[in-house]
């Protein structure tokens, strides 16, 4: 993108414009490192935590240890398997989903207040800001105009209330939509934009959409990956379901129950299960701060002790985080044994040439060789999809490699068809173990074009 590039015409990549906007602020900040990403990442879960803090504090009232109970909760999110890969656009989102579920919270447990249309509007901006993101990501903000709509028709003159606070809130998120139609507009690529973000992205989740009770087996896998933080989740949710028993059906905590289930299903429902796809629910964990507060401070009421406890907490996180991370023990490993740089420098000493990495959706092979992608599919991926109908990139890149377009082909199969190229080299990625197929690292090959 800062070299001129437009997101959707010149790469196809199925990410939200926001993600790009981000993402090229990043770059803007750091180019050729990731510390633009870090400082952004760190933002976000610094949004996030302020919010849980705030939420903790109302639920328990005490600032400092609520403060506490925020900090551990954002380091059993950080620490858990979840956070493996990183730089997720569910770090991102993190912070409109925990505002839209406190302000639910805070609404839904004083049904005297009335949410005002300026308020409306504003969470209708940040739904689309969500969506811009990731769609599948919007399960919170689904739910908090479905439980505000039906609050309001439950109220005398309901109807037109419940329009006009379904209207603000569409309504902030069509301003959302507009930065974007000037881009894209401007550039000349709304129908590369539509037909990437949406129809490709919808086709390809309704094709890959599996039954209800699958987005249940999917949330169990990541319970079972993520036990501490999924255990905090829990507590937070007993703690729930005791004070609507107690005080019966309390309308805060069904539209919570409201909340999560449609988080949950939305994030599922694609049916594919990745190591990051809980943090689609993150917003819940941190929630569980408030109730962790209350129940400290109910079992022992002294604020020292509880610094300590808070401290050695802390420290048992960050540990627990050094002995299961499988990125540590590649800090400070040889950037020259990366397939990237290997290859970067046979394709350099045998005269370079253009490049194309098939079936294989890693941009870290142009950064390696400075080179940037010449074909807009560079990075289509067929496990994305169901179906060859959905994945038009995939036959581009079967096109490119029958015309014999490009010098240099980077995959992570073995053979390529056609006897067009020949294999050069092979390397393995040993960094890739912690996301590659049971553990397994990546294997990757370079080949050259034959004649």
């Amino acid at each position: 993108m800062l070299a001129g590039k437009l997101p959707y015409r010149d790469f196809a990549l199925n990410a939200g414009p926001l993600v790009f906007a981000l993402h090229a602020l990043a770059a803007w900040i750091s180019p050729g490192s990731f510390l633009g990403v870090w400082l952004l990442e760190i933002a976000a879960l610094a949004a996030a935590l302020f919010i849980a803090w705030k939420a903790a504090v109302r639920v328990s009232g005490r600032k400092a240890l609520s403060m506490g109970c925020a900090a551990l909760a954002g380091l059993l999110l950080v620490s858990s398997r979840a956070f493996v890969s990183g730089d997720t656009v569910e770090e991102f989102a993190l912070s409109f989903q925990m505002w839209a579920l406190c302000d639910l919270l805070r609404y839904m447990d004083d049904l005297k207040r009335s949410m005002s249309l300026r308020r409306m509007l504003l969470h209708g901006v940040l739904a689309g800001c969500v969506f811009w993101m990731k769609f599948a990501l919007c399960g919170v903000h689904l739910a908090f105009i479905t439980v505000i709509t039906v609050d309001a028709l439950a109220r005398a003159g309901g109807v037109r209330r419940a329009v006009k606070m379904c209207c603000a809130f569409v309504g902030g998120l069509a301003l959302t939509l507009i930065p974007w139609l000037i881009y894209f507009g401007a550039n000349g690529a709304l129908a590369e934009f539509f037909s990437v973000y949406f129809y490709r992205n919808w086709k390809a989740l309704v094709e890959n959409a599996r039954p209800l009770w699958y987005a249940l087996v999917g949330l169990g896998s990541g319970v079972l990956r993520n036990p501490v933080a999924a255990l905090v989740l829990l507590c937070g949710a007993m703690y729930l379901l005791l004070r609507l028993v107690r005080r019966k059906w309390r309308a805060a905590h069904t539209a919570v129950t409201v909340a999560f289930a449609c988080a949950a299903v939305l994030a599922y429902w694609e049916g594919t299960r990745y190591a990051y796809s809980p943090m689609a629910v993150a917003a819940f964990l941190l929630l569980s701060a408030g109730p962790l507060a209350r129940l400290a401070d109910r079992l022992w009421s002294r604020r020292r002790a509880w610094c300590g406890v808070l401290v050695a907490a802390a420290a048992v996180c960050v540990g627990f985080n050094c002995l299961t991370n499988g990125n540590l023990p590649y800090i400070g490993y040889p950037t020259a044994e990366l397939p990237q740089q290997k290859f970067a420098q046979i394709m350099a000493e045998n005269g370079g040439g253009s490049m194309l990495t098939y079936d294989v959706p890693d941009s870290g092979f142009y950064l390696a060789t400075d080179q940037l992608p010449e074909h807009a599919r560079f990075a289509d991926c067929p496990a994305w999809f169901v179906s060859d109908t959905a994945c038009k990139g995939l036959e581009t890149q079967y096109e490119i490699l029958e015309r014999n377009e490009v010098e240099w082909v980077i995959s992570r199969r073995s053979a390529l068809y056609y006897g067009l190229y020949k294999l050069v080299a092979e390397a393995s990625s040993p960094y890739d173990r912690s996301v590659g197929a049971q553990g397994n690292p990546y294997r990757y090959y370079l080949f050259r074009r034959a004649q």
